[in-house]
C-alpha cells in the first residue's frame, strides 16, 4: 500500500496523481509515494482556532488585570493622601506641589472643600475630599468612583 506524502491518502500502486489533493506523483521534481502512512500534521484548523481564540482571551484577561490594579492603586493613593489630612492641622502642606497628588486639586467654595482626584483605569477615579474651616482641616474622606 502506498500513501500520498502531502495528504496521507491511500494510493494505488500505478497512480500518477493523488485523487484527494491532486499532488503529481513520480514526476520529475514531484512527490514520491510513501510506503508507511505519514503522521497527521498538527497545524490543523484546531490549532489555528486555538490561536485565534486564545490570543484575544489572553489580551482581555491582561486588560482586566491591569484595570483592577490601576483602580486599586488609585484607591490606595487617595486613602493614603486622606490619612495625611488630620483634623485641626493646616491644609497648606497638602496643597503644596509634591504632596502626593498628580492632578491639581479642585476647590469647591460652597462647601469649603478641596477635591483631590487620583485617576484609575479609563474614567474610573479615586477621590479624596477634604473639608476645611478657614485654613484648618475638618474632615477627610476617600472614595472610589467607577464610571
Amino acid at each position: 500500500m502506498a500513501y500520498c506524502p502531502q495528504c496521507a491518502a491511500e494510493l494505488t500502486k500505478d497512480a500518477s496523481t493523488c485523487l484527494k489533493c491532486g499532488a503529481a506523483l513520480n514526476a520529475d521534481g514531484g512527490w514520491r509515494p510513501l510506503q508507511a502512512k505519514p503522521k497527521a500534521r498538527t497545524t490543523s484548523r484546531i490549532k489555528i482556532a486555538a490561536w485565534l481564540v486564545g490570543i484575544p482571551v489572553l489580551l482581555i484577561a491582561l486588560l482586566l488585570a491591569y484595570s483592577e490594579f490601576a483602580n486599586w492603586f488609585a484607591s490606595r493613593q487617595a486613602a493614603e493622601f486622606c490619612a495625611k489630612a488630620r483634623p485641626g492641622e493646616p491644609i497648606a502642606p497638602l496643597l503644596a506641589a509634591g504632596a502626593g497628588w498628580r492632578m491639581r486639586p479642585i476647590y469647591v467654595r460652597e462647601r469649603s472643600e478641596y477635591v483631590f482626584v487620583f485617576p484609575g483605569f479609563g474614567l474610573d477615579k479615586a477621590i479624596c475630599r477634604i473639608t476645611v474651616i478657614g485654613d484648618k482641616v475638618q474632615t477627610a474622606t476617600a472614595q472610589m468612583f467607577y464610571d
